[in-house]
């Protein structure tokens, strides 16, 4: 293996390491040219770098080469790596940031301008656009967990995923006939596959003094337990046993489709490895240390890629290289946050729920609170003209309101009220204020007084202070 990704990587030494997946698009005509003919088959990987071991890791135990980061560059959190090994014939991409710690670190170390929920939904929004991309264009998509547990939410992301792909899949379809015509059935299906999909998981509660095969007896139940589970969440979601255009993917039915990860067992000497490959010699194993020597996860996701290649069920085509990497850069526009096909808006139309929940309580806040200022809440004087020196009192009094229930951006909030009061106020809810002979002020709003020549005398109206003056004796019988 070591040999043959050399043998890829001879025009530059960067393709002997995964790259970012539009750098690797840009380059791979031109680097993988003496490949570009062989068919290939596309294994997408999704995952958390867990405090003791990072997803590309199980990559790299596969590939016998350290491909994939131990762990994630902050700079490429939200993002695919791309790599292509000659040996399996096989392009893995693996999606960088889903719910890391290290992509959720840099999104709240930045943006101190956005709410917490805005920035959540940023980081949604590119989630989901790259697990789009990768269902459509992967045979085979494997989520790893860091835990013990299957994460349900990760079939409610699914989800979401499943009905923007059934959205846009006109679009994709379309997009990809005008690049080219050659595979008819991809075209018409808008995707390279119907995906087959797998889950492992980095740690077990299995205990560590008990003996191999115990352990092997338990592990095998675990397995089968999760498999029945996990099976059971995903039909829940309709993301299996659909029909082949509504399913977003599919468990196979004879192959186990979780593993539990298990180290190696026994001790291996990478060096004695690496001298033979320098001598040109094939790595020689006993038969019965060659399972004990590969890890569990290599072995369950190697047998799956021969599966896949045997079998082709549910294959729309397993293109030449060129094809893929040609149809690949004409979709890449849909994980761009300005993609025409995948659109913000249409977006929102399934994602970032906390955010629009928050923004429409606090458009109610924002509301009520002009409300109390109109006076048109309850328990409020309504139409009821504001003088100059209680209009400051009256706004006061909605912002204390807002404060009391807002969940949002206070200074966006308050600057929406206090455009909207001045409005109100200066549209007619402004007192008249004019002196009369008393010394009392006009109560009225603003209003054409008599001799006010630019409007009809009938529109006239004459001032009110709003007081009655009462006179009576001191006996009480007479008034004047």
């Amino acid at each position: 293996l070591g040999r043959n990704c050399m043998a890829v990587s001879s025009g530059n030494d960067s393709f002997l390491r995964a790259l970012r997946l539009e750098k690797w698009l840009e380059r791979a005509e031109n680097f993988l040219s003496p490949y570009l003919e062989k068919k290939v088959v596309v294994v997408g990987l999704v995952g958390k770098d867990s405090l003791n071991r990072a997803k590309g890791e199980d990559l790299n135990d596969l590939l016998r080469m350290d491909v994939f980061p131990r762990w994630t560059d902050p700079e490429d959190t939200m993002s695919i790596q791309a790599f292509y090994c000659l040996d399996s014939n096989a392009i893995y991409l693996v999606l960088n940031g889903y719910n890391d710690f290290a992509h959720l670190r840099q999104l709240f170390a930045s943006n101190h301008d956005k709410s917490f929920f805005e920035r959540i939904a940023e980081s949604e929004e590119l989630e989901i656009r790259l697990l789009h991309y990768l269902c459509i264009l992967s045979h085979l998509i494997i989520f790893v967990e860091s835990s013990t547990r299957f994460d349900i939410s990760l079939s409610d992301t699914l989800s979401t995923v499943n009905k923007i792909r059934k959205n846009v899949r006109e679009s994709v379809s379309e997009k990809l006939e005008e690049t080219s015509n050659e595979a008819a059935e991809w075209i018409r299906e808008g995707r390279i596959a119907l995906p087959r999909i797998l889950f492992a998981f980095q740690r077990n509660i299995i205990r560590n003094e008990l003996g191999f095969v115990k352990k092997r007896e338990i592990c095998d139940k675990l397995e089968h337990n999760l498999e029945s589970q996990i099976y059971s969440v995903l039909k829940c979601y309709r993301l299996v046993e659909q029909s082949s255009g509504d399913s977003l993917g599919y468990v196979p039915e004879n192959d186990a489709f979780v593993n539990v990860m298990q180290p190696v067992l026994v001790n291996v000497n990478p060096l004695a490895d690496i001298l033979q490959i320098a001598l040109g010699k094939d790595l020689v194993e006993d038969g019965d240390d060659k399972s004990e020597k590969t890890p569990s996860f290599t072995r369950f996701l190697r047998t799956h890629i021969d599966s896949l290649r045997a079998s082709k069920s549910k294959i729309y085509e397993i293109p030449k290289l060129e094809l893929w990497v040609k149809y690949a850069q004409a979709l890449v526009d849909l994980i761009k946050p300005d993609s025409e096909m995948l659109t913000r808006k249409l977006l929102n139309q399934y994602i970032n729920r906390q955010l629009q929940f928050t923004r429409m309580l606090n458009a109610k806040h924002v509301k009520e609170a002009i409300a109390r200022y109109t006076g048109a809440s309850s328990g409020f004087a309504k139409g009821k003209a504001i003088t100059d020196r209680a209009r400051n009192q009256v706004v006061a009094m909605a912002i204390a309101y807002l404060d009391a229930v807002l969940v949002g951006n206070r200074d966006d909030a308050v600057a929406q009220i206090r455009a909207a009061c001045d409005n109100l106020w200066q549209g007619g809810m402004r007192g008249c204020e004019q002196i009369s002979m008393t010394g009392n002020r006009c109560q009225l709003k603003v209003h054409p007084a008599v001799g006010d020549a630019s409007v009809d005398p009938s529109a006239w109206e004459m001032h009110s202070n709003d007081i009655t003056y009462l006179s009576t004796c001191s006996c009480g019988r007479r008034q004047a």
